[in-house]
């Protein structure tokens, strides 16, 4: 399945910063995610939201995550 012309094998990553509005944006890009293969995506990750983000991203598909820097945080889709 391709979505936005990128074949569903490309390898992708995606990148949020949507002043904590990561939930609403992940899950307005869901079927975009769902479809990705190869994806990662890195969004800002703060304690006073702690896993939000990730419950998001794992709501939609199975990720593993690692912390990038003291702010954000990847999410690798297994």
């Amino acid at each position: 399945m391709q979505v936005m012309n990128i074949p569903a094998n490309s390898r992708v990553i995606m990148k949020f910063d949507v002043e904590g509005m990561e939930p609403e944006a992940i899950a307005g890009a869901k079927e975009f995610i769902k479809s990705c293969t190869n994806l990662r995506v890195i969004f800002e990750h703060f304690k006073e939201n702690d896993l939000q983000n990730n419950n998001a991203l794992l709501a939609i598909c199975d990720f593993s995550f690692q912390d990038l820097d003291p702010v954000n945080r990847m999410g690798t889709k297994k």
